[in-house]
């Protein structure tokens, strides 16, 4: 399988579109799909709770027999709504978090 094609974004260093390629291409049981998780919020400011609660999911599906999880990803809300639940400037700007 070839490597997926992505948009410019993916010069961004944290975000590994080729581990999660690899991940896909990884052969997996007949009938499994395969899964990527996602969760949003402030993430004001991202921490390891956000990282346990993915991997916690992630031990989930694979004890339910779920799917084989292949990546998962956190993102941020809008700066323009924390403006709106916090205040301006009462948080971490979207490029920080």
């Amino acid at each position: 399988m070839a490597a997926a094609q992505h948009s410019p974004v993916t010069s961004y260093p944290a975000w590994d579109f080729a581990a999660l390629d690899k991940a896909v291409e990884k052969p997996v049981p007949a009938g499994a799909p395969r899964v990527v998780l996602l969760t949003t919020g402030a993430m004001n400011p991202v921490h390891r709770g956000h990282v346990a609660m993915l991997e916690a999911a992630a031990r989930q599906i694979d004890a339910a027999g779920r799917g084989v999880v292949v990546g998962a990803f956190l993102s941020p809300s809008h700066d323009l709504y924390l403006t709106g639940k916090f205040g301006p400037g009462k948080f971490l700007p979207a490029t920080t978090r």
